[in-house]
């Protein structure tokens, strides 16, 4: 018998930035389950309607939804409105059922591309989705809590409320970083056995040998690379390293780097914004670059950032590169080895350090990332929930 997933996040299946949750339920595909992905719903106090996603969604919900090449099951709830951080959408109750209003019904949407009435497997990776516990009766469900949320700036306490209530609802609660897991039980009293360290990973049979992209071979070496939405990259930290630094080029993958494109027409000729790839065709960059940088704001580690583990380490690591990192409170709690520093001197000084290194770390970068292969996290899910 075929086994049923639900997963929910609030990006696309076929996203241009592959997050956890949709690295999680590829496993899960891989593995024989069918499964069905619900991004963020359409609802009246949704903005930006002219943007490229939000028509994307739009579509999805007045189409029924859609099945993609590799046989997932895509779909756009709609509701009247959605729990969010806004004024007067903020309400717990709200978080706890929007979802439950939805129309058509979501179970419903399912049962029509021919899932069961019970769908072996709910899992959750957006709060604001939090009610589809009570929209989609699942035999189980997990809470994937992919980030600190209760630490965001501005964070309201009805968050923490409808976070505690989905830990109390969820049969296991998968973090992808310790200090997240360790905020979870200190701060809601959680059961530490309910809540599991599941971490990021990475496909290492993509990291073989491979030649270097055309486009990356018109620019010189070193290499430092970044990788990911660009708009998290603290932009005058990138001035500050590169324009000291004009030997060294800076290329950055992924989308939104508007900013950074910028400063080439400011001077700092050595910075080259490659936009966005296929996740499938990033490791050939990686194999041919120099450092890894991973470069949040600095004034965010303690907040923003404080439960963040960067899925970007990993494909680093398995590259063999070496990385430098804005400080984290999380390898506070890893051994990860990473070159870390807490303000732009001490970044300056490990990038320099990496780079005379001149590979020394990649033996021990590829050891750590053999420790973090995607496939290992599956087994660890269905052993937890009892699959």
């Amino acid at each position: 018998m075929i086994r049923e997933a639900v997963f929910c996040r609030e990006t696309l299946w076929h996203d241009t930035v592959r997050v956890s949750t949709n690295v999680v339920a590829e496993q899960f595909v891989a593995h024989g389950w069918r499964c069905a992905w619900l991004t963020t719903p359409v609802a009246l106090n949704r903005r930006w309607w002219g943007q490229r996603g939000e028509r994307r969604r739009l579509e999805l919900w007045r189409r029924g939804g859609e099945t993609t090449e590799d046989g997932v099951f895509q779909y756009a709830p709609g509701a009247p409105v959605m729990w969010s951080w806004r004024p007067g959408l903020r309400a717990t109750w709200l978080g706890r059922n929007a979802l439950r209003m939805a129309w058509p019904p979501v179970h419903r949407v399912l049962e029509r591309w021919a899932f069961g009435e019970r769908p072996d497997l709910l899992w959750i990776g957006n709060l604001p989705m939090a009610s589809l516990v009570r929209a989609i009766p699942a035999r189980r469900v997990a809470y994937h809590a992919h980030d600190l949320f209760m630490d965001y700036p501005g964070a309201p306490p009805q968050l923490r409320a409808l976070e505690r209530w989905l830990i109390g609802r969820a049969d296991g609660v998968f973090a992808t970083s310790a200090e997240t897991a360790d905020a979870l039980v200190t701060r809601y009293r959680v059961d530490r056995a309910k809540v599991h360290l599941l971490g990021h990973g990475v496909h290492l049979e993509r990291y073989r040998p491979a030649p270097e992209p055309p486009d990356l071979a018109a620019i010189p070496r070193p290499r430092a690379v970044v990788l990911g939405t660009l708009g998290s990259v603290d932009v005058e930290l990138v001035r500050t390293l590169f324009a000291s630094r004009p030997h060294l080029q800076l290329v950055a993958i992924g989308p939104g780097g508007e900013r950074l494109a910028a400063l080439r027409e400011q001077g700092v000729r050595n910075v080259h914004v490659l936009g966005a790839r296929p996740h499938e065709s990033v490791p050939p960059y990686l194999l041919h670059a120099d450092v890894g940088l991973v470069l949040y704001p600095f004034t965010g580690a303690q907040t923003r950032r404080s439960g963040c583990r960067p899925m970007k380490l990993l494909e680093y690591a398995a590259a063999g590169l070496p990385v430098v990192s804005t400080w984290l409170a999380e390898y506070a709690h890893a051994d990860v080895p990473v070159l870390t520093a807490h303000d732009a001197r001490e970044m300056g000084a490990a990038l320099d350090r990496a780079l005379a290194e001149n590979g020394t770390r990649r033996a021990a970068m590829r050891a750590f990332a053999r420790d973090h292969e995607w496939s290992a996290k599956y087994a660890l899910i269905c052993e937890r929930l009892g699959l």
